[in-house]
């Protein structure tokens, strides 16, 4: 079994990605609960969202729940479950509401927006959508990178990841083409310390997901109650 499967692989049950993914949805039910009353009726935008998420959490969950899901993505989305879902192709940077959401949620989205200032435009448009907000990243600090599934890439400077991506495929990540493809590509991930996505959303509990002792994952969670 590869290094992918047992770690990243989604549709992989003993993965680690699908042990934390299944905690996620537990703990994101409960910040629903949090939203409306008996967690009823809460519209959710999802920014970078695809349907397949929440299928972890559960799509008969979220109809008897009365929940609907709109996935703000600047990709194109092909839906299946158009009861439960809706879909606008946007950056997220640039998403203005046209109402307010009970709650914003996203998941690996922030660490691929772009740096600081790109981070904050994010963080921005969190706050417009909705009074609530529940935003996961990968953490800075887990040794293993999970988009480059390499040990300590991300801590490397930019000039050496650009140099190994112009060598060879990483994990999740293709070859770069030339000099200027492989700096696209080193800097398509910029994944966030606990310090710092706090700094972004100082009113947020942060919660550590662990993986043998280490914080392999955050989560910026505040709801319109706390």
């Amino acid at each position: 079994m590869s290094l992918r499967t047992t770690l990243t692989d989604y549709r992989n049950h003993d993965s680690v990605a699908f042990k934390a993914r299944r905690r996620r949805a537990e703990i994101l039910k409960q910040t629903l609960q949090q939203c409306a009353p008996n967690g009823q009726g809460v519209r959710i935008v999802d920014f970078g969202g695809t349907e397949d998420f929440w299928a972890s959490v559960g799509y008969d969950y979220l109809r008897d729940s009365g929940i609907h899901i709109t996935l703000v993505n600047t990709r194109p989305q092909t839906l299946r479950q158009t009861d439960l879902f809706s879909a606008i192709q946007v950056d997220v940077r640039q998403f203005i509401p046209s109402h307010r959401y009970d709650l914003c949620f996203s998941n690996s989205c922030i660490e691929h927006v772009g740096g600081t200032r790109d981070q904050m435009q994010f963080r921005d448009a969190v706050l417009r959508a909705a009074p609530s907000y529940f935003i996961q990243t990968p953490s800075f600090w887990f040794p293993l990178e999970p988009h480059f599934l390499t040990i300590g890439f991300h801590w490397l400077p930019r000039w050496m990841q650009t140099a190994l991506i112009g060598r060879v495929p990483l994990g999740h990540m293709r070859r770069g083409r030339d000099l200027l493809d492989s700096r696209i590509i080193a800097e398509s991930c910029t994944l966030l310390s606990a310090r710092t996505l706090q700094a972004l959303f100082p009113e947020a509990h942060i919660h550590r997901e662990k993986v043998f002792g280490l914080t392999k994952s955050l989560i910026a969670i505040k709801t319109a109650s706390a």
